[in-house]
């Protein structure tokens, strides 16, 4: 219907919100959400022409694909941060239909994040359906206080919303949620509420339950194994099954004895269903050796610890029933949709490595396990078998066989949310808090099972006053972190606290939050951190910033297995910047200190367990890091913004600012072990350290120290000198000889292998074959190296209006022995910055693909050369990052991206910061020379992907006391 609506405006040439409605569906799980995807662009791309657009933390969209987008999939994490600046997002504003897949799982510890999107949502629906119609009538803006919920039909503006649910008790609370009509008979369910009794499925299924004694976890697995291969035998002797375990150690241990059980049956390959040539087939392509080995046996094994290629190796052997057995985690049963006559889920408890002991599933887990058991197209039933601890027998018979009730969590989680709605000025008091609360799905549960929530007095005044305690209670805690703060409005402020209408508003630190989806605690946290260093005129090193980023609370889930400290006391041997001999290595944010480092240096892996944490911790990191800089630049700290910005350039290559050479306690300033610029070059195909050092050695690249200590951006770095000699067609390079005798000799482009440039000769010199130097230069060439050329006028106040004059301009490479420009202290200081990619257009990719190479084969440019990283990366930025570096002083920040043109080749921008003249001999910030202050600010330009393509402009300026302007020479 909403897709017909649209067709129809765009039919009539009717401009406005029907003619770009969206769908957007919203799945618990990435894995799912690929799923939907998969299928929807086969129905609906191909079969209707829509666009169906991934929205997931493992892909990337940008605004022009998500408003051409006709459908939206994406996960509850995504959303709420896209959602979350709906006023400005027009693609967001387009959304006609909300599907929320699973959403029974407002009672897990992500049903809060469901709780905003519907609660958002419908908001948005009824604003602009106000102001639509205000604009109609010509009222002009309308504005759309939290009242106004109410208002539009059922509450829920012009947005249609649908929940898709297992069966549940109080299906009635969430159809009220969503915004149902009244249920005003007894006998006949509201328009659109449609909940089917548990039984009612498309395959009926027989559910056995069987208890274990022993509270000893191990030994009760291993007593399940001979019940799980009787009920094989038993229910599915032919037929498909799955076993979902706990661990993927779990999987391994069940496999095997599966694998016993047969052989002491005498029927070792009973449930294997190809032939020798088929099997060999298959080994062949697997990769695991243990999974090879249970594969001879029709026994497959599928976790979150096997590579792709092995854990699709697997789904295609069960699918087509060349195997019979899948043993498999919990993950299965929300990510592939691979259905069985029988399911058996041994074991309902996990290891929780926060809690440091076994706790039990979700009840959701559970019933999405039985979930898979029958297949529509070829069973009349099935069987689910679930294997529990003795004295929970009786607990899972009551909620297997009837509905179970969905309470709220939104309460245990609310800060970071409160402060979305903060930000987004939908909630600016007290009042407007508890006025929001009324509007989500835990007030109804709060009023219908008061005791679960702790409320004692049920009636309408105690709920109230509970509600006002709890968002008084929030309040307090965002303002203690500096991420709200309260207005004050003279003597009003102390009568409005008492009814909770005391206007708050969100301070930079919360907007900055809420922006990057960061925790509150993470963004009070690292503000701490940066300004007390600040206070105190210290700088912080690369492992004070590391183990910043590590403490974040976004990192306090990163799973710590059973027995795992050992093993990441084996990884803390293998990395640079130790821990402390105070640090558990159970510690999550331990863990995630280790397995960045190990993100740098490549280091091998302990277990294939921590491929998967690792890369569950960048995706994390990245968003943390860019939160950061922002944190630090409000600071004022212009080390640690710089450090950050590394920080990120490390993230996206995987690699340490410079290679470490000796041993691993070192100064990560640049200091004597440290090759400087090897790191940038190994981000060239074929380049690696060994190579790398060497050409490092042939060019006589001293060892380089900034002025900023501990983490700094030098003026000028190697692989942008190799980048502008390609460019300007120069030889300026002093090399070696064979012998490692110093020459003042260029590479010889008469003598290189190939008749190439110096470039080329320089990395054959280095180690590379011919084919591997043309390789690596052409990839050089298609890097974002640019140009910078400023241009630093003065903004003088002159009455009402304002003059600017240009008082100097300054490029790279940067030109000694200009004179200061002299400027007032009362004007503001405007730079404008043109950035200018060095290279042109490139070859064709059909042409660069005739000339070889593997790792950076068919890339074209705009695309970041990032194989670390767990999802492509698009498009390159640069910060713009104006500052004194003699005193730390940060005084303007700036993002910029870097365009491409047609051909793919990176292109110009002109963008601008400004700051006042007057912040230039504050505190320590200049030296007085007579009359006149003198100060040299830094233009620093950095890039946000690649190491070692970062400018810096010295601009020398000197600030005059009296108000006339003198001119500089």
């Amino acid at each position: 219907r909403m897709l017909n609506k649209r067709r129809v405006a765009r039919s009539a040439n009717i401009k406005g919100r029907a003619a770009r409605a969206k769908c957007v569906y919203v799945a618990p799980l990435k894995a799912l959400a690929r799923e939907r995807l998969k299928d929807w662009k086969r129905k609906l791309g191909g079969g209707l022409g829509l666009k169906v657009l991934e929205l997931t933390g493992d892909s990337t969209a940008t605004p022009r694909q998500l408003e051409a987008a006709d459908i939206i999939v994406t996960t509850p994490e995504k959303w709420d941060g896209v959602s979350r600046g709906w006023r400005r997002r027009r693609y967001v504003q387009d959304v006609s239909l909300v599907i929320i897949d699973e959403i029974h799982l407002l009672g897990t510890d992500r049903g809060p994040v469901l709780e905003v999107i519907v609660s958002r949502m419908r908001y948005m629906g009824v604003a602009l359906e106000r102001q639509e119609r205000a604009r109609r009538s010509g009222q002009g803006e309308a504005k759309t206080d939290l009242a106004d919920w109410r208002q539009g039909p059922s509450g829920r503006g012009g947005i249609r919303l649908i929940g898709l649910s297992t069966a549940l008790a109080n299906a009635g609370d969430l159809g009220d949620w969503l915004g149902l009509p009244e249920h005003t008979s007894d006998t006949v369910a509201p328009l659109g509420f449609f909940n089917f009794k548990p039984e009612l499925r498309p395959v009926p299924c027989e559910k056995h339950i069987m208890g274990f004694p022993g509270k000893a976890y191990c030994p009760r697995m291993a007593s399940m194994n001979k019940p799980v291969y009787a009920a094989i035998r038993e229910h599915s002797p032919t037929k498909p099954a799955l076993v979902f375990v706990a661990s993927r150690r779990q999987t391994r241990l069940t496999a095997q004895a599966l694998i016993s059980h047969t052989n002491q049956d005498g029927e070792p390959t009973q449930f294997l269903h190809m032939d020798d040539a088929e099997l060999e087939a298959a080994l062949q392509e697997c990769r695991d050796e243990m999974l090879a080995n249970t594969l001879r046996f029709g026994i497959g094994m599928h976790h979150a610890g096997l590579e792709n290629s092995d854990r699709d190796l697997v789904e295609r052997l069960f699918v087509e029933m060349k195997i019979q057995i899948l043993v498999c985690t919990a993950t299965l049963a929300w990510g592939v949709n691979l259905p069985a006559h029988l399911v058996v889920v041994k074991g309902t408890e996990y290891f929780d490595g926060q809690l440091k002991k076994y706790v039990d599933f979700e009840i959701t887990d559970v019933l999405q396990m039985i979930g898979r058991a029958g297949r529509p197209q070829f069973d009349d039933r099935a069987v689910a078998c679930i294997y529990v601890e003795e004295s929970k027998k009786n607990f899972y018979k009551k909620f297997l066989f009837e509905p179970f009730p969905v309470e709220s969590n939104l309460h245990k989680t609310l800060h970071n949310h409160i402060l979305a709605e903060i930000a987004g000025e939908t909630v600016s008091s007290v009042a407007d808090g508890i006025e929001y609360l009324s509007w989500t799905y835990f007030f109804r549960r709060l009023m219908q099972n008061p005791s679960f929530y702790g409320l004692d007095d049920a009636s309408a005044g105690g709920a109230r006053d509970f509600m006002y305690e709890l968002i008084s209670g929030v309040m307090e805690a965002l303002v203690e972190e500096d991420c709200v703060e309260y207005v004050e409005d003279g003597d009003a402020a102390d009568e409005l606290l008492h009814d909770g209408a005391r206007p708050l508003q969100a301070t930079l630190l919360g907007r900055i939050a809420s922006y990057y989806y960061l925790d509150y605690t993470t963004a009070g946290m690292m503000n701490r951190t940066l300004c007390d260093a600040q206070d105190a005129g210290r700088r912080l090193d690369l492992y004070e910033l590391l183990r910043m980023i590590s403490d974040a609370t976004e990192f306090a889930e990163m799973p710590v297995r059973h027995n795992e400290d050992e093993e990441n006391e084996k990884l803390s041997r293998n990395v640079p910047l130790k821990v402390s001999y105070q640090d558990d290595y159970e510690d999550p944010h331990v863990k995630t200190f280790l397995l960045l480092q190990a993100h740098f240096c490549r280091a091998p892996f302990p277990i294939v367990d921590f491929v998967n944490d690792t890369r569950a911790a960048l995706d994390n990191a990245i968003r943390v890091v860019a939160a950061a800089v922002d944190i630090a630049a409000e600071s004022g700290a212009l080390d640690a913004c710089l450090g950050m910005m590394t920080l990120t350039q490390m993230l996206t290559q995987g690699r340490w600012q410079d290679s470490i050479i000796g041993e691993t306690n070192v100064d990560w300033g640049g200091r004597d072990n440290a090759v400087f610029g090897a790191s940038a070059l190994e981000q060239l195909p074929f380049i690696d350290a060994h190579r790398s050092s060497r050409i490092c050695t042939l060019v006589g690249k001293a060892k380089h120290r900034t002025e900023l200590e501990g983490v700094g951006h030098p003026a000028e770095q190697l692989l942008i000198k190799l980048a502008e000699l390609v460019v300007h067609h120069q030889q300026p390079l002093h090399t070696r000889g064979a012998a490692g005798n110093a020459t003042d000799d260029p590479p010889n482009v008469a003598q290189s292998r190939n008749g190439g440039n110096a470039v080329h000769a320089l990395f054959e010199q280095g180690g590379l074959r011919s084919r591997e130097a043309r390789e690596a230069a052409s990839t050089l060439m298609k890097l974002p190296a640019v140009r910078v050329r400023a241009s630093i006028s003065t903004v003088s106040p002159e009455g009402e209006a304002q003059k600017k004059s240009e008082v100097c301009t300054a490029t790279t490479p940067k030109v000694e022995g200009s004179e200061p420009a002299v400027i007032r202290s009362g004007d503001d200081l405007e730079v404008e910055v043109e950035l200018r990619g060095l290279f042109g257009p490139v070859k064709a990719a059909g042409e660069a693909r005739r000339q070889g190479g593997r790792e950076q084969r068919g890339r074209r440019n705009g695309v970041i050369g990032a194989s670390r990283l767990s999802k492509a990366k698009s498009g390159c930025g640069f910060w713009l990052c104006a500052g004194v570096a003699e005193t730390n002083q940060l005084l303007a920040l700036k993002k910029v991206m870097l365009p491409t043109d047609a051909s793919g080749a990176w292109n110009s921008v002109v963008s601008r910061i400004s700051f006042p003249a007057s912040e230039l001999h504050s505190g320590t910030a200049a030296r007085s020379t007579g009359a006149n202050a003198s100060s040299i600010v830094s233009l620093f330009v950095v890039a946000d992907s690649y190491l070692g393509l970062d400018r810096c402009l010295e601009i020398p300026l000197e600030v005059e006391a009296s108000r006339r302007l003198k001119h500089a020479a």
